[in-house]
């Protein structure tokens, strides 16, 4: 029963993150939006849900998802993912649809209905698409398509003539109870950010670039960080069970920085760094949370690219959120595997890297992510891992692990080349539970008047966590 050589093969946390962020997408878009509104409005597609539930299971098996596993496994992966998002997205769809039929008074573009499906009041602004023209909404990109009332019905099909122009709004929202519906006017936003061309602000935070480096200012504390986030590369030997570092990481430099959208409820502060590797900042009226989207094309082999934010003093414990509740764990913050290579026996060398769900946080700082599920830490920092390239199953010559943890399979897809857009942010405030909500966005909006202006569809006590929908029925803790 001893487990003292058992192997972590900690690496899965990292492979193939693009999928792990789509997988996260997945999981939030099915249990947390179209199996909750499932349930407000008389549960009409059980059996369409519980299809898409199977399918999502089938990629979390031990050799599907997590990395270990072939090239050929993975590209069957992608298309249930796909089946899944179509299959949500329609569910919603059609749900909002018949809502509409039934309660819709007019079609009157400055009334908003918003869902909310989360167990916590939301305030963030919610998008909307529509082929009209809001007065008091941010628009964030306008393109050619038909009506959701034409393509999500499967006895009405598309014609030329259906197509045109739509758009998509951010729009602000009065607060809405957890669990409810609520319709109202549109109001006129009133920046209450600043943007410039080396900063971007509100009246909790603000980040500006000092001396080629990203500082941030938690000004609900009066707590400033300076060179508070960096990007760092560091060529990897290893395979998809263990990172094995070839040398120290090197950080990567700024290259150049711009406005890239300056709004009334919603600007984009962007931050180019060597590789073309480009961070957009993005911060809103009343935020508490930075919003980071981070979009590059990599053409490099073997390497671990990781942004790093830097905290006021060495980190001993975080607190990161498990697959239930939180998970707090001890660190020794000036452990580093490169110093301790290669191992001396038949152990798997030990890491500072661990797994979690929608955040970690430390040292008053705290990390949401959209499926990054990898944090590291050295010193004072915690360091998310966007990207993993690696390019073997198990390496022979792994030089972190002396066994090999099975055969030497090639999968060149695991490199990861090409296009990425990864979404994390990161806050200073107390409640990152609630907020990783409102970063994951639990709401979904149409205009229009309604005859129901507020209804509250499930009442919780006690501030009880909504854990999701089983057999139609909420789940509670």
């Amino acid at each position: 029963m001893d487990n003292s050589l058992t192997y972590i093969l900690p690496g899965v946390y990292s492979t193939r993150i693009d999928e792990k962020a789509e997988n996260a997408r997945l999981q939030w878009l099915l249990y947390n939006k179209a199996e909750v509104l499932n349930l407000f409005l008389g549960k009409k597609y059980n059996s369409e849900l519980n299809l898409a539930e199977i399918e999502l299971t089938k990629n979390h098996a031990h050799d599907s998802i997590y990395g270990c596993s072939t090239d050929e496994v993975h590209k069957t992966v992608r298309g249930r993912q796909l089946s899944v998002k179509e299959t949500a997205n329609t569910v919603i769809k059609h749900l909002i649809r018949d809502f509409k039929t039934e309660h819709l008074i007019n079609k009157d573009e400055n009334y908003i209905g918003v869902f909310n499906f989360s167990n916590h009041i939301q305030k963030e602004p919610v998008k909307v698409v529509t082929d009209k023209k809001i007065k008091y909404g941010q628009k964030i990109r306008e393109f050619n398509f038909v009506s959701d009332d034409i393509f999500y019905n499967p006895y009405q099909p598309p014609i030329t003539e259906d197509f045109h122009k739509f758009y998509e709004y951010l729009v602000e929202i009065e607060p809405i109870k957890p669990f409810s519906f609520k319709n109202f006017e549109i109001q006129k936003p009133h920046a209450m950010h600043s943007i410039g061309c080396d900063f971007i602000e509100n009246k909790n935070l603000k980040l500006f670039i000092a001396d080629s480096k990203i500082c941030v200012l938690d000004k609900m504390k009066n707590e400033l960080y300076e060179d508070f986030i960096a990007l760092q590369s560091t060529p990897d030997a290893g395979d998809s069970y263990n990172f094995a570092p070839l040398e120290y990481p090197s950080n990567l430099k700024i290259k150049s920085y711009k406005i890239k959208t300056k709004g009334k409820i919603k600007s984009v502060f962007s931050v180019v760094f060597e590789e073309n590797i480009k961070l957009d900042f993005s911060l809103t009226n009343n935020s508490e949370f930075f919003e980071i989207e981070a979009d590059f094309i990599n053409k490099k082999k073997n390497r671990l690219l990781q942004i790093m934010f830097n905290t006021k003093k060495p980190i001993t414990k975080t607190i990161a959120q498990d697959a239930v509740l939180e998970i707090e764990r001890e660190h020794d913050p000036h452990y580093l595997l490169f110093e301790n290579m290669p191992p001396k026996g038949k152990e798997e060398l030990k890491t500072n890297s661990y797994p979690m769900q929608k955040y970690v946080k430390a040292n008053g700082v705290g990390i949401i992510t959209e499926g990054l599920n990898e944090y590291t830490i050295y010193e004072n920092s915690i360091k998310i891992t966007l990207l993993r390239s690696i390019g073997i199953i198990s390496n022979p010559k792994n030089s972190a692990r002396k066994i090999p943890a099975g055969p030497p399979i090639e999968c060149p897809d695991m490199q990861g080349l090409g296009r990425h857009k990864l979404r994390l942010g990161f806050t200073f405030a107390e409640n990152i539970n609630e907020l990783s909500d409102a970063f994951y966005g639990p709401c979904e909006a149409f205009l229009g008047q309604c005859d129901i202006k507020d209804k509250h569809y499930i009442k919780t006590q006690n501030k009880k966590a909504f854990l999701g929908v089983v057999e139609g029925r909420p789940l509670f803790l």
